[in-house]
């Protein structure tokens, strides 16, 4: 069943979020009234403020890929924005993940709860966003809710 979208003011709300893909053999998972929707895209370029010229001159590209969902907060040592999809497939707290539509979208249903969401980029998932104790920005859900999140590839963007 197609989910119905609605939009409430500002807050953007889906009556169902498919579920993600589980890399465990487990029975699959329902479909969710909360969860996330995304987009996965690159930057390259000068993003940095331009006095006298409108516009920024980087450049946005969305990316179609797989988005990695990890259970609660992950913290990789060394700190990288990297982490080699080997040692990330062996984590105790990766649990499913979702692909991106040729134009970086995503959308997947979970139940509340805090996760972890990197993009694999190559041989490698990709975050270049960090909290206070050096672990991976996280996302929560919350019950009835849809989160909007755009996770972001800076390697080739000035700021």
């Amino acid at each position: 069943m197609p989910a119905k979208w609605i939009y409430l003011t500002s807050t953007l709300c889906l009556m169902m979020l498919p579920p993600p893909v589980l890399f465990t053999s487990a029975s699959p998972l329902e479909s969710q009234a909360q969860g996330i929707v995304g987009q996965v895209v690159t930057l390259q370029g000068n993003f940095q403020p331009q006095v006298g010229r409108l516009g920024k001159t980087g450049q946005v590209t969305p990316v179609q890929t797989r988005v990695w969902i990890f259970l609660g907060r992950i913290r990789v040592v060394p700190l990288s924005p990297r982490w080699p999809v080997a040692e990330a497939a062996q984590h105790p707290q990766r649990w499913g993940w979702v692909a991106t539509d040729d134009q970086g979208w995503f959308r997947v249903g979970l139940p509340p709860g805090e996760y972890t969401l990197l993009a694999e980029s190559g041989p490698d998932l990709y975050l270049n966003d960090f909290l206070d104790d050096g672990s991976f920005m996280t996302v929560q859900v919350q019950p009835g809710r849809i989160t909007q999140v755009q996770l972001e590839n800076t390697e080739k963007a000035a700021f």
